[in-house]
């Protein structure tokens, strides 16, 4: 599907393979949120995964996402230091 995208959907740009992730959701909140999710027991339906998931993202400290989001500059550094090719970004 990605392959044709332009071909399906009329429009879209070229998104290198190896392009860095920049999206805060990509690489910080989503690893977590999953993590906490599945931690002690797996949620047995939809409905108790989403119970879960609402119950976890409401008890975050705010400090946890702030600093999730702050990273972000870091990663753009590292990424134009490399001169916009593939890094390996440890937090």
């Amino acid at each position: 599907m990605c392959r044709d995208y332009k071909f399906r959907f009329g429009f879209g740009i070229d998104w290198p393979p190896a392009s860095p992730d920049f999206n805060v959701l990509d690489y910080s909140i989503n690893p977590l949120l999953k993590k906490a999710a599945f931690e002690n027991r797996r949620p047995g339906s939809l409905k108790d995964l989403k119970e879960k998931v609402s119950k976890i993202l409401n008890g975050w400290d705010r400090d946890l996402l702030l600093k999730s989001i702050n990273r972000i500059s870091r990663r753009v550094h590292q990424c134009l230091e490399q001169g916009g090719g593939a890094f390996e970004y440890l937090n």
